[in-house]
């Protein structure tokens, strides 16, 4: 999906391009209509200044609580955000299921742990 994704649009993935894409073509590259919502209406509040990724305050928690307030964010996609695109290198998704699937493994836990 995103090699098609990156394909069509080119790797810097421009918001406008986006924003000027035929559902169709966004249908396939394996983009649901639900994902292209979310994506339209992010590509919409960088395109306008809404926000502004540069701009997120450094505490991970408050830049969490930023990220989560945009239309189709969720805490896990925030927390993937911090990590791999700002390097943040103290995040943990704890809700992550691959992460509590390991932990319950590896420490032989019966149960999931919470966080």
């Amino acid at each position: 999906m995103w090699r098609k994704f990156e394909e069509y649009l080119g790797p810097d993935l421009p918001p406008d391009k986006v924003l000027a894409a035929e559902f169709e073509t966004l249908r396939a590259c394996g983009l649901s209509r639900q994902k292209q919502g979310y994506l339209r209406s992010l590509c919409e509040l960088v395109v306008s200044g809404g926000v502004d990724f540069d701009a997120l305050p450094p505490g991970d928690e408050e830049a969490i609580a930023q990220l989560i307030l945009i239309k189709g964010i969720g805490r896990w996609s925030a927390e993937m955000f911090l990590m791999f695109r700002l390097h943040r290198p103290d995040v943990l998704p704890v809700g992550d299921l691959g992460i509590l699937n390991a932990v319950t493994k590896v420490y032989g836990f019966r149960k999931k742990p919470t966080p």
